[in-house]
């Protein structure tokens, strides 16, 4: 989940989100159209960020990443022989 559908699921606006977390509306906008960006924050604004979610930081940190929501690839059968 992205970091605007995760606010969206909190019933929070980003100036709401701003408001409680401390964290300027700007860098909250950057956030929503760049989620990616989160690699870049320091480690005490993804704490804030955290804090005001009441969430982890590791789960922060996974909005910014696109296949984060993505079920993982099976592991090839290690008992089927390719040779036929």
């Amino acid at each position: 989940m992205d970091f605007a559908a995760y606010l969206k699921q909190k019933n929070l606006t980003r100036y709401q989100f701003s408001q409680l977390s401390g964290i300027p509306i700007t860098k909250i906008s950057d956030l929503c159209a760049n989620p990616s960006k989160i690699e870049r924050y320091t480690a005490k604004t993804v704490f804030r960020i955290a804090k005001a979610l009441d969430c982890t930081m590791e789960e922060v940190m996974m909005m910014g990443c696109p296949d984060a929501d993505a079920e993982p690839a099976p592991a090839p059968d290690s008992n089927t022989n390719p040779k036929s």
